[in-house]
């Protein structure tokens, strides 16, 4: 069995109108929800060995400042164009080349993908995913699916402290 992390960027600006949505940065409140997310994981003991992340500026922002807060070097960071805009049937593949090489993988990519992706991987039905939401996935890669461990999201992690 190997875990699974999947988790929705923050939430991001809207305040540059000539940004294209590829590169629009997270907001404060999306900073403080990845880091309060990383920190979350770390009390938790949820460690993934590798961040899978869209290159797009709001996930990569995420995916660093949750990195940032596990403060583990050992972690591979691996940004990837192809998960902008990507379906399902596009990630799988993805995953299916990398999980080889590791025990635990954080995917941080873009909704609706994210929350059909739960939805398809897991046990679960959630009918959306809210930014810095992240699904925790024990996975069985041969016949992919998996138990949901835990749906954690900024609102629930508050009352959580």
């Amino acid at each position: 069995m190997k875990r699974l992390y999947v988790v929705r960027h923050a939430e991001a600006s809207w305040d540059d109108k000539f940004l294209s949505d590829y590169e629009r940065p997270l907001k404060i409140e999306g900073i403080k929800d990845a880091e309060q997310l990383g920190a979350y994981l770390i009390s938790k003991k949820h460690i993934p060995e590798c961040i899978l992340y869209s290159a797009a500026k709001r996930t990569t922002e995420t995916a660093k400042f949750i990195y940032s807060k596990i403060n583990d070097s050992s972690i591979d960071l691996i940004d990837n164009k192809s998960l902008y805009e990507s379906s399902v049937n596009e990630i799988l593949p993805m995953l299916e080349s990398i999980n080889k090489n590791y025990n635990s993988i954080m995917l941080v990519g873009h909704n609706p993908t994210i929350t059909m992706l739960i939805n398809q991987l897991s046990n679960a039905k959630i009918d959306d995913v809210p930014t810095s939401g992240t699904a925790i996935i024990d996975m069985d890669y041969t016949n992919w699916t998996g138990n949901l461990v835990e749906f954690i999201y900024p609102k629930k992690l508050k009352f959580l402290k």
